[in-house]
Parts: C-alpha cells; sequence; structure tokens
C-alpha cells in the first residue's frame, strides 16, 4: 500500500476482503444460531464486524485524503473482524472443537494478509487481549475463569505457531529467491556492461 504499483492490487485484496468479512459474518450467525446451534453467538458484534467491513468495499469512493489512511484502517479492521471476533466467540464457547479450529483459520488468514512478523505479532497481542477483556466484562459470560477448560489455554500458542510459522517460512524462501534472482540480474547486466562499453568506443573511434 505505499507505491502506486501496489495499491490497485492491494485495493483489491481489501475489496474482496471487506466483501468477505461482510458476508460471512452474517451468515455464520444464521448457521450458528439457527442451523448448528452453537453454545454463544453475538448478534452485536457480527454486526459490527459487517458494518466494519462496507468501507473497505467502497474504497474507490474515499476521498484522496483519506486513502492515505487505508493501511491503518486496513489493520484495524484485520485485528477486530479476524482477531478480536473470533477470540471472543471461541471464550464464550470455551474452546470448543469447531472453535478453535475457527480461531487456527483466523491466524492462518492473518498470517498470508500481514506480512511483517511485528505487526501480526501486535494484531495477536492487542487482540487478544481486548478480546478477554470484553469476555471479563460481559454481564452474560456463561463461563468465567475459574470454570474455564484451564487445557484449552494451553493450545493458544500451538495455535499462533501453527498457524503464523509455515506461512513466514514460505514468504522467507520467496524473498530470498527474489534476492537472488535480483543479485544474479545485475550480475549479468555487470557483465554485459563491459563488453558493450568497448563496441561503444570502436564505434566512437570509426
Amino acid at each position: 500500500m505505499d507505491t502506486d504499483s501496489k495499491y490497485s492490487t492491494d485495493r483489491l485484496t481489501v475489496k474482496i476482503a471487506g466483501w468477505l468479512a461482510l458476508i460471512s459474518h452474517l451468515s455464520y450467525y444464521y448457521t450458528w444460531i439457527y442451523l448448528i446451534p452453537q453454545p454463544f453467538d453475538s448478534f452485536w458484534l457480527r454486526l459490527s464486524s459487517s458494518l466494519v467491513s462496507v468501507p473497505l468495499i467502497v474504497i474507490d469512493y474515499w476521498p484522496e485524503k483519506l486513502k492515505r489512511w487505508l493501511p491503518v484502517y486496513w489493520h484495524l479492521f484485520l485485528m477486530y473482524v479476524l482477531t478480536i471476533t473470533c477470540t471472543y466467540l471461541t471464550l464464550q464457547n470455551n474452546f470448543s472443537t469447531m472453535w478453535v479450529i475457527t480461531e487456527v483459520m483466523a491466524i492462518f488468514v492473518l498470517s498470508i494478509l500481514i506480512n511483517s512478523i511485528m505487526l501480526l505479532f501486535l494484531n495477536l497481542l492487542i487482540g487478544i487481549l481486548a478480546a478477554y477483556i470484553m469476555y471479563l466484562a460481559n454481564p452474560f459470560t456463561a463461563i468465567i475463569w475459574s470454570d474455564m477448560d484451564k487445557a484449552s489455554i494451553a493450545l493458544i500458542p500451538i495455535i499462533v505457531a501453527t498457524s503464523v510459522l509455515p506461512n513466514f517460512a514460505k514468504k522467507l524462501a520467496s524473498q530470498e529467491k527474489n534476492n537472488a534472482l535480483q543479485a544474479l540480474a545485475g550480475s549479468i547486466a555487470h557483465e554485459m556492461r563491459n563488453p558493450l562499453a568497448q563496441i561503444q568506443g570502436s564505434l566512437e573511434l570509426i
């Protein structure tokens, strides 16, 4: 998002992400409440997650002055619709198998969309902390910390590691490959420059 060459591609990415978040949160709320009932879900959390997706869908109509804030909004959007929402619902459902899988998928998607390991770490740290505060602050929380299955909490580092490390390993390998290709291209250009310079010198003499 830092350059014009990258902006068009990133704009398509954020628009697709906006549509997916808008549709999936509302459809999954209907699924988990009416089709495959789960112990807990939140209509207002799902609705807010869908609403914050709308600005990304209409990114083409943002004023130019606002477009420079797109990276900030993008990362806040990811934190809210994935980290906070999925972690909060996972806590409320006492780390049921379905919600552990959902949390894994959320972190996996984050690791694909966020290229910086530091930004990903901050997203997870702040998002999980915010979700836990929301969980404790909810007067209707069914399962408090003292009643929660503590073994489930031990899954969190494993979830993060197995979701994040494979993607970043691939990205590092890809980056190393790109660096090697750039070095090779530079070497070829240097080797070709010498004979071309000699030819140019001969032409000038002629």
